[in-house]
C-alpha cells in the first residue's frame, strides 16, 4: 500500500535534486573538507565511565539536523559523551569517501579515552558505520557497539529512476540494485565481538521495503512495532524516537547487541525519551529543510555509480 507514495517521494527527490543542481551549475562547489577537520566531541571522552558514542548523520543532513533535538540532549542527559563527524557535502559524496569521515572519528575517539566506543549511525549513517566496522579490521578492534538507526542493509530499487534522470548523487546509486557497493556490504559478516544492532520501522518511506530493507545479516534486527503495534514512527523521526531510543540503549547497556524483550512497552505512548523535548524535531524542522535546500545545491549528480576499490 505504500509502493505507489514512495516511488512518488524517490521520483520527486530525486528530479528536485536534478532539477537545483542543474540550475547551479554556475556556482562553484565548495571545496571538500579534510579527514578529521569536521569532528568533534561532547563531554569528558577521556574519562568517561559509559562507552563514548560516535555519531554518524545521514543523507542530505547533518548531525545538528539529524540528532541535535533529541538524541545528543539524551546522550547526555544519560552521562554518555559523543562525538560526532560531518560527511563531505552532507553525505551526498562517494561512501568511500565517507567512510574515511567515519574511520577517522571512531580512531580518535577510541584514541582519547584509551578504550572502545560504540558507533550509532542513522539512515545512511547506519550502512557506513556497519562498512566501516566489516572493512577496517583497526576500527572492528576497538567498536563494541555498531547500531543502524534505519540503516540500507538491503539494494534499493533506484537505479531505473536515476538512469531516466540522467543521473543521481553517489550514494543513491551506491546503495541500489546491481551496485558493486552493496554486492561488497551484504554478504561481508560482521567480525567476531562486534555487537550488531539494526532499528527500523514499517513505516520507513525512503528504506524499502520496510522494514526487511534495514535488517542485515549477523545483526539483531529490531522492529518499532514488534514492542509498540501501533506506533507510526518515519524514517526521518527515528532517532529522536522514544522506543528507537529505548532499543538504542539496550544494546549500549548490555553486553551484546540489543534484544528485543528487554524493550519495555512503556516507550509506546512517548514521542520522545522522558527528559527531553518532544517537540524538538518540530523546532528543528525550519533548518532541516532549509538544510535540504543547501543539500541538494551541494550534490553532484553522477551518470552512474562511481568505482568500487574495495575494503
Amino acid at each position: 500500500m505504500f509502493a505507489l507514495p514512495v516511488r512518488v517521494g524517490l521520483v520527486l527527490t530525486a528530479v528536485a535534486a536534478t532539477v537545483v543542481v542543474s540550475a547551479v551549475t554556475a556556482v562553484a562547489a565548495p571545496a571538500d573538507p579534510a579527514v578529521g577537520s569536521t569532528y568533534a566531541c561532547s563531554g569528558d571522552v577521556a574519562g568517561a565511565a559509559e562507552d563514548p558514542v560516535v555519531l554518524v548523520h545521514g543523507t542530505w543532513t547533518n548531525s545538528a539536523e539529524d540528532f541535535g533535538a533529541v538524541l545528543e540532549p539524551w546522550l547526555t542527559q544519560t552521562g554518555r559523551p559523543f562525538c560526532t563527524v560531518e560527511l563531505p557535502r552532507r553525505a551526498t559524496v562517494d561512501v568511500q569517501i565517507s567512510t574515511r569521515f567515519v574511520v577517522d572519528a571512531v580512531l580518535r575517539t577510541a584514541s582519547t579515552r584509551g578504550g572502545p566506543v560504540d558507533l550509532v549511525g542513522h539512515s545512511q549513517g547506519g550502512t557506513l558505520a556497519a562498512w566501516a566496522v566489516k572493512s577496517d579490521p583497526e576500527v572492528a578492534a576497538v567498536v563494541d557497539d555498531v547500531v543502524g538507526l534505519a540503516p540500507v542493509g538491503a539494494p534499493q530499487d533506484t537505479d531505473a529512476v536515476c538512469a531516466a534522470l540522467g543521473g543521481c548523487a553517489a550514494p543513491i546509486w551506491q546503495f541500489s540494485e546491481g551496485s558493486d557497493f552493496m554486492a561488497a556490504l551484504t554478504p561481508t559478516p560482521f567480525p567476531a565481538g562486534t555487537s550488531a544492532t539494526t532499528i527500523s520501522t514499517a513505516f520507513d518511506e525512503l528504506v524499502r521495503p520496510a522494514p526487511a530493507a534495514g535488517a542485515m545479516a549477523g545483526a539483531s534486527n529490531l522492529v518499532i512495532q514488534d514492542v509498540c503495534p501501533l506506533k507510526y514512527v518515519s524514517h526521518v523521526l527515528l532517532p529522536s524516537d522514544a522506543t528507537a531510543i529505548a532499543m538504542l540503549a539496550d544494546a549500549l547497556d548490555n553486553d551484546g547487541p540489543a534484544v528485543e524483550s528487554r524493550v519495555g512497552t512503556q516507550s509506546c505512548l512517548q514521542l520522545t525519551p522522558p527528559g527531553t523535548d518532544p517537540l524538538g524535531p518540530l523546532r528543528t524542522a525550519p533548518t532541516a529543510i532549509a538544510g535540504l535546500v543547501d543539500a541538494q545545491i551541494q550534490t553532484q549528480v553522477l551518470p552512474a555509480e562511481p568505482a568500487f576499490t574495495g575494503p
